[in-house]
């Protein structure tokens, strides 16, 4: 017991002792930061004071990044909807405000972005990391082209398997469209210079443009196919897209539709009892979403929790440190008005 503890201070006070940008690195990943001050519209050099959770999950939510002493530091959750769902007890530091995404969404509409379109029907997102061990990229393409045709789709890779080019050349000759959003932002593997908390906030590989391509991507598309449910399924849902989830072996869409009771192997108990209540509410036997998905995807990413530009301005205010630029909030900015001026919206 005392050296368990003993453990915990000394990582608390690594931590504390790192640096802000280090101790508060998860705010960095997929742009959220940049998002949340572009819209609150505080100085472009703040930075949040604490955590903002990084992606949707069925499970219990983060409490938050330690104090050196005392309690912890203001997190952000995104939905009220899925603290509630486990009768999580309202810390005084976790604040719901909903998803940066839809933040995002806000800023996309304020500026007449059009809808963007391209030749290609269908966009296809396999789950992030796993192609690197199972199921294997050549199965994958294989379920895919059972259902649809590579010539149509434009496939949206992780960074990790956009650089792994025998992922990349495996789908460019079945005639895929071969995309990324960009560096996620935090990650323990090197491949676009930056790697471990000490560098999240770098902007090599795009990390703070990430969700904005995610967006583009998406509105870009009449289809979304996934391969598996993730925090991207949300995100399609809530833009009122066509939803396919695909059969595959790291899916359970359709062992959960037909009756099968088996546990897959690396999901938490309580994950797979949520996400199997989802696919049997939300979606078809054929692992298509039906039309209350849309309202669904909406509370889960707190919808309802939204705060006003001012009040996020407020909350910012009172939780924040500087940092030494201002450029990728700046380039965020610009990114949006390049959209709209590239689409001629008035």
């Amino acid at each position: 017991m005392t050296k368990n503890l003993l453990l915990k201070i000394v990582k608390r006070l690594d931590r504390s002792l790192s640096g802000q940008a280090n101790n508060f690195s998860e705010q960095f990943m997929y742009g959220h930061r940049e998002i949340l001050i572009a819209y609150s519209g505080v100085e472009a050099n703040w930075a949040i004071k604490g955590s903002i959770a990084h992606g949707w999950s069925p499970l219990d939510p983060n409490f938050g990044v330690p104090k050196l002493f005392g309690k912890r530091f203001i997190h952000l959750a995104w939905s009220s909807r899925v603290l509630h769902r486990f009768n999580y007890k309202y810390a005084s530091n976790v604040v719901p405000i909903g998803a940066p995404f839809l933040y995002l969404c806000k800023l996309f509409d304020e500026l007449k972005v059009a809808k963007l379109s391209t030749s290609r029907d269908f966009l296809f997102i396999p789950a992030h990391g796993s192609e690197l061990s199972s199921p294997k990229v050549e199965s994958l393409i294989a379920n895919y082209q059972t259902m649809y045709d590579p010539n149509k789709t434009t496939v949206q890779l992780y960074w990790t398997e956009f650089l792994e080019k025998r992922i990349r050349d495996a789908y460019l000759s079945k005639g895929f469209d071969v995309v990324t959003a960009g560096f996620s932002g935090l990650s323990s593997r090197e491949g676009l210079g930056i790697s471990t908390r000490e560098r999240a906030m770098s902007t090599i590989g795009g990390r703070h443009l990430f969700l904005l391509r995610v967006l583009i991507n998406l509105h870009s598309h009449s289809e979304v196919i996934f391969s598996h449910f993730g925090t991207s399924t949300l995100y399609a849902g809530y833009l009122k897209k066509r939803i396919h989830l695909l059969n595959s072996d790291k899916n359970f869409t359709y062992t959960v539709l037909n009756n099968d009771t088996k546990i897959i192997s690396g999901h938490d108990a309580e994950n797979d009892f949520v996400q199997r209540e989802i696919f049997v509410k939300y979606f078809n036997n054929d692992g298509v979403a039906q039309p209350n998905f849309e309202e669904f995807c909406a509370m889960e990413l707190g919808f309802n929790d939204l705060l006003t530009s001012s009040d996020l301005a407020k909350l910012i205010s009172t939780n924040y440190f500087l940092l030494k630029s201002d450029s990728p909030v700046t380039e965020l900015l610009q990114q949006l008005k390049l959209s709209a001026k590239d689409q001629n919206v008035p």
